[in-house]
C-alpha cells in the first residue's frame, strides 16, 4: 500500500459518493500525468526488466488505480505505447484505457522536466 494512501482520504470517498448518487454527472474522460527525473545509478531497480521495472509499474500504477476508482472498475481494453532511448524497460509511457466508451488517458515517465541551474 506504499503511496496508495490517497485511497483512504475522505475526499476520494466523497467523490465516489457523489458519482454513485449521480450528483456531479457522468464522467466523460479522465487524464493524469506523473513524471520525474530519475537518477540512473548502477543497479537501479526501476530499470531492471527481471524486477518488473518500468514507468507504468513505478508511477503509472497510481493513475490506473485512481481511474479504476473513479470509473467503478477496471477498463475493458487498454492500448499503450512505451519508449526508452537507452534503458531495457519503458521509461516513458502513454496508455489509453477504455471504460466502456469512456476514455482514460495518462502519461508517465522517468524523464521529467530538466530545469536550468
Amino acid at each position: 500500500m506504499e503511496e496508495f494512501t490517497y485511497r483512504f482520504h475522505p475526499q476520494h470517498h466523497k467523490v465516489r459518493e457523489l458519482l454513485d448518487a449521480g450528483r456531479i454527472g457522468d464522467v466523460v474522460s479522465t487524464h493524469a500525468r506523473f513524471h520525474f527525473n530519475m537518477d540512473r545509478v548502477p543497479g537501479e531497480v526501476r530499470l531492471q526488466p527481471n524486477l518488473e521495472g518500468g514507468a507504468v509499474n513505478d508511477v503509472g500504477c497510481y493513475a490506473i488505480d485512481i481511474m479504476n476508482m473513479v470509473m467503478g472498475g477496471p477498463p475493458t481494453s487498454v492500448y499503450a505505447k512505451g519508449t526508452s532511448s537507452s534503458d531495457p524497460v519503458e521509461t516513458t509511457v502513454a496508455p489509453i484505457l477504455d471504460y466502456k466508451g469512456v476514455l482514460g488517458t495518462f502519461d508517465c515517465g522517468f524523464e521529467g522536466f530538466q530545469g536550468r541551474d
